[in-house]
């Protein structure tokens, strides 16, 4: 394991293609941002080991695919809803979430 040291809009690549950004500190919480391409599966680590039990439950592979892309697809529009720096790029997510 590699341990870093990050401070608040300052981020990490993974890959080449995989943004890690620090968004806030707050207390002992802090909030990441993930950019990553959308056929890159990434999890919190509770929300994985709930995947892997429902795997291991007998789910289908679509139902269990299905569940990865939407939190995929969650993590890239919380990393750029929380980018956005200006009302000109929140109304461009607005129009490309419509």
């Amino acid at each position: 394991m590699i341990v870093m040291t990050r401070k608040k809009h300052e981020s990490i690549v993974i890959n080449n293609d995989i943004t890690v950004l620090v968004v806030e500190i707050r207390g002992d919480k802090v909030r990441l941002g993930v950019d990553a391409p959308s056929d890159v599966p990434f999890h919190r680590r509770e929300v994985y080991d709930a995947i892997i039990r429902n795997q291991e439950d007998n789910r289908s592979p679509e139902e269990v695919a299905f569940d990865q892309k939407k939190s995929a697809v969650e993590g890239l529009w919380r990393t750029r809803l929380a980018e956005a720096r200006t009302l000109e790029q929140l109304e461009d997510l607005r129009r490309k979430l419509a």
